[in-house]
């Protein structure tokens, strides 16, 4: 909200197909939630840039040595490299799913996840210390 005081240049451009410069090459995203309550705004990012369309490239940070908010798990414990990765594969997972069932072409939301792995697109990566 804060960014729409007065005027500001766009922070995500929309994929024009022919127009070069026209697009969002990388999106970065950091931080543990990518639940429901933040979907919407993935999704009006993801539509802006055509993310199945464009080259718009997206990468997901973890933090390995975060405290564990888990219920199940000790409160204030050190997650581990392994965990903390596989938590944020399980969100980016789910999130990329869940937006693809929202294309209107059926079988480019089934492949969305695959499509971007296979044009190195998609990254999980532990955020530089």
């Amino acid at each position: 909200m804060a960014l729409g005081k007065g005027r500001k240049t766009k922070l995500v451009h929309p994929y024009v197909s022919g127009q070069p410069g026209s697009k969002t090459n990388i999106i970065k995203f950091f931080g543990r939630s990518l639940g429901d309550p933040d979907y919407s705004y993935f999704q009006a990012i993801f539509d802006e840039v055509n993310l199945y369309g464009s080259d718009t490239r997206l990468v997901f940070y973890y933090n390995q040595n975060r405290l564990n908010e888990n219920k199940d798990d000790e409160k204030g414990k050190n997650t581990t490299s392994e965990s903390a990765q596989e938590e944020m594969f399980e969100k980016v997972n789910r999130l990329i799913t869940t937006y693809g069932q929202t294309l209107d072409n059926k079988d480019h939301g089934r492949n969305l996840m695959h499509k971007l792995l296979l044009e190195n697109r998609l990254q999980v990566v532990q955020v530089p210390v």
